[in-house]
């Protein structure tokens, strides 16, 4: 494994060798799209700064917003006599109108969650989740308050793209001079599962698979980073320790291999065998990395984040058993909704497409 990252790291640091390439194209339907335009279905929504266009619908100035993982639904908070929930598909058509009189005007942690069924979660209160129906119908609540007297940052929910694994997370607890973190799996009214607590580490990053057969944490504190897999129902499969600041860990589709990433490196394991298969540095800081076992390639959206833009965007591709890289300046602009929600998805032999963009990236790599 030593020899291994040696070479890949010295060939990302030698321009001579770059005789690799990669095309990069955008969705031919997509093709089109400025940095405010987003795919939704067959139609398209607009967001520029806090001003929301869905079809018919303009929305200004909301205190919370969310869409739906396929942009197709999207849900909004607004202040006015109170607090009140409104929520739009695409086409700018009113499903739920709303008056949430359980919302306290003056609360600023007040968020809302939106899923392609209609469903939709509300946070209020730092800790208070209420899950409503597609009808905006009260379901249960949940509270993901952690007790402490010292405090605790907002509660967040990650999910799958469908909503059926969600996990509510404290990411920063205080325990007096420490910090620590929790995380919990929600089935349903009073059915939950805490399956991670800890008193020393915070949670950097939560992500569920698109199945939502699995959970990934990414956790930090005194004894380095750490990315956990579990199953849905909180059994740990997988744990790797890095002396990197992590940022992210990614599953490929059939959950056998973990990417984990810092701004700088990524790197790749089994997770069968422990065995780490490989790792690289990036000159760009690394937003997001996937692996395509298959073809044994590293793929790395690279690129500084600013508001939704993407600011010089860079896909990096890394071959594991030809111990070579390319590295392609992405040739058009390129933004984000939820940078959580970018993937990778092997469409041919070296072809890929990372979605979650504004545009699909279409990626072909040559080694």
């Amino acid at each position: 494994m030593k020899f291994l990252f040696t070479v890949l790291i010295f060939i990302s640091y030698s321009p001579s060798l770059f005789s690799q390439s990669i095309e990069i194209e955008s969705d031919p339907a997509q093709s089109s799209f400025s940095d405010n335009t987003f795919s939704a279905g067959d139609g398209t929504v607009i967001v520029s700064g806090n001003q929301f266009v869905l079809g018919s619908a303009q929305i200004a100035n909301p205190e919370a917003w969310s869409f739906s993982s396929s942009n197709r639904r999207a849900s909004f908070l607004q202040r006015s006599n109170g607090i009140n929930l409104m929520s739009y598909n695409a086409e700018g058509d009113l499903f739920i109108e709303r008056a949430l009189q359980f919302f306290t005007p003056s609360d600023n942690t007040i968020n809302t969650y939106q899923f392609d069924n209609g469903d939709i979660v509300l946070r209020d209160n730092v800790a208070n989740f209420t899950f409503l129906n597609a009808k905006g119908e009260t379901s249960y609540q949940v509270s993901n308050s952690s007790g402490s007297t010292d405090g605790e940052q907002e509660s967040q929910l990650a999910s799958n793209p469908f909503g059926s694994t969600i996990v509510l997370y404290n990411p920063v607890i205080a325990y007096g001079p420490e910090t620590g973190s929790r995380a919990q799996i929600v089935y349903g009214e009073q059915d939950t599962d805490l399956f991670f607590n800890s008193r020393e580490d915070e949670i950097r990053d939560v992500r569920i698979s698109e199945s939502g057969g699995f959970i990934t944490l990414v956790t930090a504190g005194a004894g380095g980073h750490t990315a956990t897999v579990y199953d849905r129902f909180g059994n740990e499969l997988f744990q790797q320790t890095s002396d990197e600041d992590l940022i992210g860990a990614t599953l490929n589709t059939d959950s056998t291999h973990l990417t984990i990433y810092s701004s700088g490196r990524v790197q790749v394991y089994e997770i069968l065998s422990g065995n780490r298969l490989g790792s690289a540095s990036s000159r760009s800081s690394i937003l997001f990395a996937g692996y395509d076992p298959e073809a044994q390639t590293i793929i790395a959206l690279g690129g500084s984040q600013s508001g939704m833009t993407i600011e010089e965007p860079e896909i990096t591709a890394v071959s594991i058993s030809e111990l070579e890289i390319a590295r392609e300046d992405v040739p058009f602009s390129i933004s984000t909704l939820n940078i959580d929600r970018v993937a990778l998805s092997v469409t041919g032999s070296n072809s890929y497409s990372i979605s979650g963009l504004n545009r699909n990236l279409l990626v072909d790599v040559v080694f």
